[in-house]
């Protein structure tokens, strides 16, 4: 290609260029100031402080009257029900602490160290049916094992864990399972509880 038809070229280039950048500016006019004028927010109000210095009374005596512009209008009598209120309270607490006095003594006595700590159960099945569950445990408990039933959501569903403990030791909760296989032919296993 000779040398001046890409001169003419890349002048044409430059002219199309220049084209595009002001003919627009040129056809739409001045651009309009969009910036933010007036407010609908009011006016800050000024507001004047009152401020009132209380004066401390100094000599004051337990017997000094102060006038604060309330008035005493009537003593009113203090009713005497105090004691029956009190005598019935007496009452009613003495009777709850006998009552749990004694559910105290029918419970097993936990040990202070046994609280908290972690303990074994024994899962012998989980099912969907909760009359199938309730019939394992009914079995379970004719063999003097303490199962429960522990219900569980599973996607949307609920299913119930046949469990049989807890145990605090996992040692325990084994020899547990050997029993329960050894009556039951069930075969379950030791979990960690709760």
């Amino acid at each position: 290609m000779p040398q001046h038809l890409k001169e003419r070229l890349v002048g044409a280039a430059v002219l199309i260029l220049i084209a595009v950048i002001f003919i627009p500016i040129f056809l739409t006019g001045p651009v309009d100031d969009k910036s933010i004028t007036k407010t609908n927010i009011p006016e800050r109000q000024i507001r004047k402080f009152d401020s009132k210095i209380i004066p401390i009374i100094k000599d004051v005596s337990p017997g000094t009257q102060i006038n604060d512009g309330f008035e005493l209008l009537e003593k009113l009598p203090i009713p005497d029900n105090k004691k029956n209120v009190k005598s019935r309270l007496e009452a009613e607490l003495i009777s709850t602490e006998e009552s749990s006095f004694k559910k105290l003594k029918s419970d097993k006595i936990v040990k202070d160290k046994q609280v908290g700590q972690a303990s074994w159960v024994v899962q012998i099945g989980t099912f969907s049916s909760k009359d199938n569950a309730d019939k394992l445990i009914i079995r379970l408990r004719k063999l003097d094992f303490t199962a429960f039933v522990q219900p569980l959501e599973e996607n949307n569903e609920v299913v119930y864990r046949v469990r049989v403990g807890p145990e605090l030791l996992r040692t325990d909760a084994d020899a547990l399972l050997k029993k329960i296989k050894e009556n039951t032919k069930l075969d379950g296993m030791v979990l960690n509880y709760p």
